[in-house]
C-alpha cells in the first residue's frame, strides 16, 4: 500500500508537470516573460538616475553594490562597465524629471505586464483602471520596505550560517594570528591558544568615532560646515554585522578592517577594543569607504579605499587613527605591496609608487598582462630585481631588471579565482591557485614547480610563513601548516628526466568536517529558499484577480522557489569558475548573463504560476504522454 502511495503521487507529479508546461507553451508565456524582462531593463537606468538624485544614495554606492555583485561571479575587472554607468549617472540632475516620470512609466508598465500574466493564465478579467493605481501606488510603497527585509535578512544569513573563513593570517614573534570573516579573532603560540569575539568588545554607539574625508577634493573634512547639506544625521548607521577582511600585526598593536570602512586597533595586544569609521562625502550622502587594503608601518597606517571607479589612499596616524593625508587616484586600484623602495599601489595593469610612505605618488607605470590590463592582486620583488605581478585570473608575469617582460607558464589553463603568491628575496616562493596546488619557485618567480602539496574541497583565501613553516588558511576553517623539505626530479621509463616536483611535509591541519561544512550550507540556502517562497506565495495570491488559495499559491511558488534557488547557486559556480567568462570576453560579458538571468527567472515564475492555477483546477490535468513513458520521450528529444 505505502508503495502504491508514492507510485501514484510520482505519477501525479508527472502529469501536473507536463499539463503545466503544456499550458505554458499554449498561453505564450515565453512572449510574456520576454515583455516583463524587457520592462524591467527598460526602467533600470531612469530608476537609478531618480535614486541618485532624490534618494540618500549616490553614485558611489551604487558602484560599489555592482562592483561587489560583478567580483561574486568572477568578473574583477569592472572599471570599464562602471564608467559607462557614472556618465550616465552624472546627468541626474538634468534627466531626474523626466527619469521620475518614465520611472513612473515603466514601473507601472512592469506590474502592468506581471498582472496581465497572472490574470491570464488564471483566465481573469482586467481590474479597473482605478483599482490598478491603487494597487501600484501601494506597490510602491511596500516592495521597497519587502526589498530592504529580506537584503537585511540575506546579510544576517550570510553572517549566522555561512561557514566561516579565514580571511588573512599574520606570524609575528612565534604567534600566528588568525582573522575570520566575522571579525573572530584567533592567537596561536606553542604556550596557548587565545580566541577573540572583538565586534562583542566595541560600543557601536560610542560617540566621535568617524572620520570623514572627501575623496574627489582629496580633502579631510573634520566637521560638517553650517552652509553644508550634510548633517550629523546624514551619517549611515552602524550594523554589527561585518564583513572582515585585513588584519595588521605590530608587536602590541592589532587592527582589523572590514569592507564596509570600519578599522578596529588595540594597541594593548588584544585585551581592549577601538574602532574608527571612515565615510568618504560624496554629492548626496555621507557612505563608508570601502576598504580594499591597507599597510601597517611604525608610526601611520596607509589605508586604500574605492568605489569601482576610483580609488583613495588615506595616510592614518597610529595613535588615535586620524587622517593626516589624503590621495586621490585616477582609477581604480585593488592592491597595496610593501617592497623595500616604496609601496605599490596596484591596479588594472598598472601601478603608482610611493617612496615617502604613502604621502605622495608617482605617475601611472604600465604592468599590463600582454595586451590584457588584467588586475594586479600583489607586487613583488626577487632577489634579482625583478618585479613580479599576481593577477586576478591566476597570472604571475615578471619586469626583469633589464627591461624584459616574461610570463612563466603556472598552469595548463587560468585560473579564475582566489590566489596568492609569497616571493622572498633569500628563499623559495610560493604560489597558490584556484585549483588548491601549491607551486614552488627557486628562481625568484621566472619558473614554478608542481608541488604534491594540493588541498581539495577548500579556496584558500590567505597564507602567512615564517622561517621554516608556510601556513594557508581559507573556507571552512580551514588552516594547515606545511614545510617544504626539497625537490625531486622525475623521470619516465626509461629514465630520463622529465619533470620536477617539489615535496611537502604536513603539519597540523584542521577544518570543518565536511559533513558539518555540508549542514552549514543547506541552512544557508534554505533560509534563501524560505524567503523567496513566501515572497512568491504572496505574490501567487494577491496579483491575479482570482480568489487563489493558498494550497494552490504554495504548491507552484514552492516549485519556483526551488527552481530559482537552484538555478543561482548553480550558474553562479559554473560562471565564477568558468575562464571563458571574465577571463576571456572581459566585464561587458555582465551584460548578456544578466539578461540570462532575469529571463530566466521571470520563466520560472510564470512556469511555477501554472502549476498553481492547475492545482486551483485539478480537472484540467491531463495524464502525461511523454513523461510516464520515457521512451517517447527521448524519441522527441532525438
Amino acid at each position: 500500500m505505502p508503495f502504491r502511495k508514492i507510485k501514484n503521487g510520482f505519477t501525479g507529479l508527472l502529469d501536473l508537470l507536463e499539463s503545466a508546461f503544456r499550458s505554458y507553451l499554449r498561453d505564450g508565456l515565453i512572449t510574456r516573460a520576454n515583455a516583463i524582462a524587457y520592462a524591467a531593463i527598460l526602467g533600470l537606468i531612469p530608476l537609478l538616475a531618480v535614486l541618485v538624485k532624490f534618494a540618500s544614495i549616490d553614485r558611489a554606492s551604487l558602484q560599489i553594490q555592482l562592483a561587489r555583485l560583478l567580483a561574486a561571479y568572477g568578473i574583477t575587472e569592472s572599471g570599464r562597465l562602471l564608467v559607462m554607468l557614472d556618465e550616465i549617472l552624472a546627468r541626474a540632475n538634468a534627466i531626474a524629471g523626466v527619469g521620475t516620470l518614465f520611472v513612473l512609466y515603466s514601473a507601472n508598465n512592469l506590474i502592468r505586464h506581471m498582472e496581465d500574466a497572472f490574470n491570464h493564465v488564471f483566465r481573469a478579467p482586467a481590474r479597473p483602471y482605478l483599482f490598478r493605481f491603487a494597487i501600484y501606488i501601494a506597490s510602491f510603497v511596500i516592495l521597497p520596505v519587502l526589498l530592504f527585509t529580506v537584503g537585511g535578512l540575506y546579510r544576517k544569513s550570510v553572517a549566522n550560517l555561512s561557514p566561516p573563513a579565514y580571511v588573512d593570517l599574520a606570524f609575528k614573534e612565534g604567534s600566528l594570528y588568525l582573522l575570520e570573516s566575522t571579525g573572530r579573532l584567533e592567537e596561536r603560540s606553542l604556550e596557548s591558544i587565545s580566541q577573540r569575539n572583538v565586534m562583542e568588545s566595541l560600543n557601536l554607539n560610542a560617540p566621535f568615532r568617524d572620520r570623514i574625508y572627501e575623496p574627489g577634493a582629496g580633502r579631510i573634512v573634520n566637521r560638517i560646515s553650517a552652509d553644508s547639506s550634510l548633517t550629523p544625521m546624514d551619517s549611515p548607521s552602524l550594523s554589527d554585522v561585518q564583513e572582515f577582511r585585513k588584519l595588521g600585526v605590530d608587536g602590541a598593536f592589532l587592527v582589523m578592517a572590514s569592507e564596509s570602512g570600519l578599522l578596529v586597533f588595540s594597541d594593548d595586544g588584544g585585551t581592549t577594543w577601538d574602532y574608527r569609521r571612515y565615510l568618504a562625502k560624496t554629492e548626496a550622502a555621507l557612505r563608508p569607504a570601502f576598504i580594499e587594503d591597507l599597510i601597517l608601518l611604525p608610526d601611520r597606517i596607509v589605508v586604500l579605499t574605492g568605489d569601482g571607479l576610483q580609488s583613495t589612499v588615506l595616510v592614518l596616524s597610529r595613535p588615535n587613527l586620524a587622517i593626516i593625508d589624503v590621495n586621490p587616484m585616477e582609477s581604480a586600484y585593488r592592491s597595496l605591496s610593501r617592497l623595500p623602495d616604496g609601496i605599490y599601489v596596484g591596479g588594472s595593469g598598472r601601478f603608482r609608487i610611493s617612496r615617502d610612505q604613502g604621502f605622495s605618488w608617482s605617475g601611472v607605470i604600465n604592468a599590463s598582462f600582454g595586451n590584457r590590463n588584467e588586475l594586479i592582486q600583489s607586487i613583488h620583488r626577487n632577489a634579482n630585481g625583478d618585479l613580479v605581478y599576481l593577477g586576478g585570473s591566476g597570472n604571475v608575469w615578471l619586469d626583469t631588471a633589464d627591461g624584459q617582460r616574461l610570463y612563466p607558464a603556472i598552469a595548463e589553463k587560468p585560473m579564475l579565482g582566489h590566489g596568492g603568491l609569497m616571493l622572498s628575496p633569500d628563499g623559495p616562493g610560493f604560489f597558490y591557485g584556484a585549483d588548491g596546488q601549491v607551486r614552488v619557485s627557486t628562481d625568484g618567480g621566472r619558473t614554478w614547480i608542481p608541488s604534491d602539496l594540493e588541498l581539495e574541497d577548500v579556496d584558500i583565501l590567505s597564507h602567512a610563513s615564517s622561517e621554516d613553516y608556510l601556513f594557508l588558511g581559507g573556507t571552512n576553517h580551514f588552516i594547515g601548516q606545511f614545510r617544504l623539505e626539497g625537490i625531486e626530479t622525475l623521470y619516465n621509463e626509461s629514465g630520463a628526466p622529465v619533470g620536477q616536483r617539489a615535496l611537502f611535509e604536513r603539519g597540523p591541519q584542521s577544518r570543518y568536517s565536511p559533513a558539518l561544512a555540508s549542514l552549514l550550507l543547506l541552512f544557508f540556502y534554505l533560509q534563501i529558499f524560505g524567503i523567496v517562497w513566501l515572497v512568491l506565495a504572496l505574490l501567487f495570491r494577491a496579483l491575479p484577480n482570482r480568489d487563489v488559495s493558498w494550497k494552490s499559491a504554495t504548491v507552484g511558488s514552492l516549485f519556483s522557489a526551488l527552481c530559482i534557488v537552484g538555478f543561482f547557486f548553480i550558474f553562479r559556480v559554473i560562471v565564477s569558475r568558468s575562464t571563458t567568462t571574465a577571463a576571456l570576453y572581459g566585464v561587458y560579458v555582465a551584460i548578456p548573463l544578466g539578461m540570462v538571468v532575469l529571463l530566466s527567472t521571470v520563466q520560472i515564475i510564470l512556469f511555477g504560476l501554472e502549476i498553481s492555477f492547475l492545482m486551483q483546477h485539478p480537472e484540467r490535468i491531463r495524464a502525461a504522454y511523454y513523461l510516464r513513458n520515457p521512451m517517447r520521450l527521448l524519441k522527441l528529444l532525438s
